[in-house]
């Protein structure tokens, strides 16, 4: 695969045009298959020979960083949504409420990317950043835990989303928001060394 910018203009029309129908494609079998989808899987669902999939993305790590980075693009939707509201608080939560929404909307697509966001953190720092700031922006306000940051509202999308059925994902929701609250009897953060 040659870079981009070497490209002439019929190839780079051509390179976006496979892009352009790749992708779905790799959304729709991701969503299916989950972080088990394959370079082939992607093929199939698209329509074309493996040789195209590889001449516009050299491997399954660049097809999946350009679906996350169209997941960290909803996101960051979100986070910035938050981050305009003056009561960081509820912004918080239903930023919260509204990224396991998201993920649970289509489970496949986010296992296959959630590998790569954690392993690879410089792709989503953007997202982190706001996050982190509305995150403090609630705790001085007073309406988060001081001791919350911004790793535990990560580990709650995690958490949540290996739970399938909907009324149970919702009810572990409400209890972990519950808990992020300042005051809430028997809230206070265990400290866990080893397993």
């Amino acid at each position: 695969m040659r870079p981009i910018d070497e490209l002439d203009d019929a190839q780079r029309a051509a390179y976006e045009e496979r892009r352009a129908r790749l992708l779905p494609a790799a959304a729709a079998a991701a969503s299916r298959l989950g972080s088990t989808v394959t370079m082939a899987d992607v093929a199939r669902e698209a329509g074309l020979g493996m040789s195209s999939v590889y001449r516009t993305f050299a491997s399954k790590e660049d097809l999946l960083e350009a679906l996350l980075a169209e997941r960290k693009a909803r996101w960051l939707e979100i986070w910035q949504r938050a981050d305009a509201r003056p009561d960081a608080g509820p912004a918080l939560i239903d930023a919260i409420w509204e990224f396991v929404e998201l993920e649970h909307h289509d489970i496949g697509l986010a296992e296959a990317v959630r590998d790569l966001a954690f392993r690879r953190r410089e792709l989503v720092r953007e997202t982190q950043t706001v996050g982190e700031r509305v995150l403090r922006r609630a705790q001085e306000q007073g309406a988060v835990r001081a001791d919350v940051d911004y790793g535990d509202v990560l580990r709650i999308f995690l958490m949540l989303t290996v739970v399938h059925d909907e009324r149970e994902w919702r009810r572990g929701m409400a209890l972990y928001l519950d808990g992020l609250r300042p005051g809430v009897p028997g809230t206070q953060m265990a400290r866990v060394d080893a397993p």
